[in-house]
């Protein structure tokens, strides 16, 4: 349910248990919308170089880098998964595929690394023991 949350400049690709909308349109404007991301991402982070007399020129390698010197290329884009489960018992009893085949699909043709939020990740069951007031070991 995303009521109130502005959909028309995403910022990011969040892969639920959606089935209905597991289709190669909507795959493919993930797929859009992650490359898209990457890249102005690398173009923010571009760094001037010194100026040659009066013009200023940009780093024009394939690999831009931060301020610190460090490489961008290790910039994601944000791609946010519930779970990487690849496959579920479908209400008609019968396997189904779950998220985990279409995560796998943009990771390795956009370059991202999903971030998993849901079970059986490391957050998800920090944030539940949190919340039942046990500290984390």
């Amino acid at each position: 349910d995303f009521r109130g949350v502005k959909m028309h400049d995403p910022n990011c690709v969040l892969v639920g248990l959606a089935p209905n909308s597991f289709h190669y349109e909507k795959l493919n404007e993930a797929f859009r919308l992650l490359l898209r991301l990457k890249e102005n991402q690398k173009t923010s982070v571009q760094e001037k170089v010194e100026p040659r007399g009066n013009e200023t020129v940009e780093n024009e390698s394939d690999i831009s880098t931060t301020n610190s010197g460090k490489s961008s290329d290790n910039v994601q884009p944000h791609l946010i998964a519930i779970h990487r489960a690849t496959h579920y018992r479908d209400s008609d009893h019968q396997l189904s595929l779950g998220p985990g085949g279409f995560i796998s699909l943009l990771e390795q043709t956009t370059g991202a690394s999903a971030h998993v939020i849901g079970k059986p990740s490391y957050d998800f069951y920090r944030a539940a023991i949190s919340s039942i007031g046990i500290e984390d070991p």
